[in-house]
């Protein structure tokens, strides 16, 4: 019985991680500014230096007032084999690089990166919108149930 409490416990606890609620996106409308930041850290002190990238976003909340938001995108994206798609902290910082900020308008934010994929790992170029997942909830962004970090603008 326990064994089976416990197996049930781990397929659970498997897809809450792994899955991604589906967002409405949108965050661009109350949301006039965007850049991508490559921020490091090192998870060790012999480990090597390692790169993410968070989105930093100005906008307007229901409330009216300014807010500065950021949200890292390691707890939205996934490397699956060379393609990026939305996941649920999935770190796709790992083999990931070089990722900029395409257009960006209402309707749309392309985020490009070149990430290993296919057998020798060689880097795929790949597009995607970040406008379609990540939206403006109260006064700070979201990607599925990930919340960004905001703070007001003085």
């Amino acid at each position: 019985m326990k064994l089976m409490t416990g197996i049930m416990t781990a397929i659970i606890a498997f897809f809450v991680i792994t899955s991604f609620a589906e967002s409405e996106g949108g965050f661009m409308e109350p949301c006039k500014t965007v850049s991508l930041k490559e921020a490091f850290y090192k998870p060790c002190k012999e480990c090597p230096r390692r790169a993410f990238y968070k989105v930093l976003a100005g906008c307007t909340a229901l409330d009216g007032k300014p807010y500065d938001n950021e949200l890292n995108l390691n707890l939205c994206l996934v490397n699956d084999h060379g393609k990026i798609q939305w996941r649920r902290r999935s770190g796709f910082d790992k083999s990931c690089e070089k990722c900029s900020l395409g257009k960006a308008n209402e309707k749309n934010v392309e985020m490009t990166c070149y990430c290993a994929g296919g057998v020798n790992k060689e880097l795929r170029m790949n597009i995607i919108d970040l406008n379609k997942q990540i939206e403006l909830r109260g006064n700070t962004i979201w990607c599925g149930e990930e919340m960004g970090i905001a703070s007001t603008l003085k």
